[in-house]
């Protein structure tokens, strides 16, 4: 009987520590995988991440993660914006767009300053967006009138003729584009092609980015081309599509002439500037 409960106590003592040993590594596991897996200071460029402000990033993009329990592809996520950060503050200083301190690169940031200091950067970088002002003229010879009184190919040559003419007095200087504008309102036989010609007459563009279409009634290689004038300058003539409807192909519907009004900035996209600036950190 007294074998018997010392035996019983040996084994009950065994099961204890067994239990608290395990209770101990359970507890030291999660212990564990709540710190950063991060070994030491992460670099781009001249701008040095601690691992405190890595975290501090991973918990502005993902609140309920820390840096040990993101997977691959979030981890890419954070290092992506680390470097957007790098290049914007850098881009910012080495250009003199605004005061910035060395500090600021320095590990254990102060993420106030530091992400205040990023925003106005990146705002100053996209004041740098090419941006462009454009006004145009236009005769629509194809409004999907499905008894046109004029076939199509005879409509199309003779506004084609009408608007050849006017281009040669705007590019003279002999009529501004308003005046064209005004030009094609007062020839009432436009109104065999369009009803509302004058309304079309002419249009101006509000500033429009490099990612955007000047004009939607236009091929993609028309819109291209168009970013490609100069302040000032003429489009040469350009044909126009009109659109039945969405499930339909456009067909040719007008003639178009554009003027570049105003022109500024020297990136064409933030998006395609930053992408290129970040593949030469992950290549270097």
């Amino acid at each position: 009987m007294g074998r018997n409960f010392r035996i019983a106590a040996i084994i009950g003592g065994v099961v204890l520590i067994v239990s608290i040993s395990l209770l101990f590594l359970l507890v030291a596991g999660k212990e564990s995988s709540r710190k950063s897996t991060i070994s030491g200071n992460q670099q781009y460029g001249r701008n040095i991440f601690s691992p405190s402000d890595i975290e501090y990033s991973v918990q502005n993009q993902y609140p309920q993660k820390t840096y040990s329990t993101l997977t691959n592809d979030e981890k890419k996520d954070v290092q992506k914006f680390l470097i957007e950060q790098t290049v914007v503050l850098e881009e910012a200083k080495n250009k003199n767009l605004m005061p910035i301190d060395e500090r600021i690169f320095a590990p254990n940031k102060n993420q106030q300053e530091y992400n205040k200091a990023y925003e106005r950067a990146k705002e100053l970088i996209l004041n740098d967006v090419q941006q462009m002002t454009v006004e145009g003229v236009f005769i629509w010879f194809n409004v999907g009138n499905p008894e046109p009184p004029v076939p199509l190919s005879q409509a199309k040559e003779i506004t084609r003729q009408k608007m050849e003419a006017i281009r040669a007095d705007i590019v003279a200087g002999r009529i501004t584009m308003e005046e064209a504008g005004e030009r094609i309102r007062k020839d009432e036989s436009l109104s065999q092609f369009d009803s509302i010609y004058k309304s079309n007459a002419y249009a101006k563009y509000p500033s429009r980015d490099a990612t955007t279409s000047i004009d939607s009634n236009l091929s993609e290689a028309d819109n291209v081309r168009l970013w490609q004038l100069s302040p000032s300058e003429f489009s040469p003539l350009m044909l126009g599509l009109y659109r039945p409807s969405i499930d339909e192909d456009p067909e040719e519907g007008f003639w178009g002439i554009y003027h570049v009004l105003d022109k500024s900035g020297t990136i064409t996209s933030y998006d395609d500037w930053l992408n290129e600036k970040i593949q030469e950190y992950e290549t270097n």
